[in-house]
């Protein structure tokens, strides 16, 4: 494990991380002033033009996070 601070962000890095065929390591990234993160599995494999690539987000009919402070109401 590793945590590295990077301007107003800090990366958490978690090595170990596995998936048939594939491995690497779980990365959360924390924003400085905020309730937001950002968790990746970032992964590789051996097997020629293989990638799987799954995202995520939040949804909403109304706002409901402040722009200014980039976290939630």
């Amino acid at each position: 494990m590793s945590v590295a601070r990077n301007g107003t962000r800090t990366v958490v890095r978690i090595d170990g991380v596995q998936a048939p065929g594939f491995t690497g390591r779980l990365e959360i990234t924390l924003y400085h002033g905020s309730l937001l993160m950002n968790i990746a599995a970032v992964m590789t494999t051996q097997r020629d033009s293989t990638a799987i690539l799954y995202d995520a987000g939040l949804v909403s009919s109304r706002p409901v996070w402040d722009s200014d402070f980039c976290g939630l109401i």
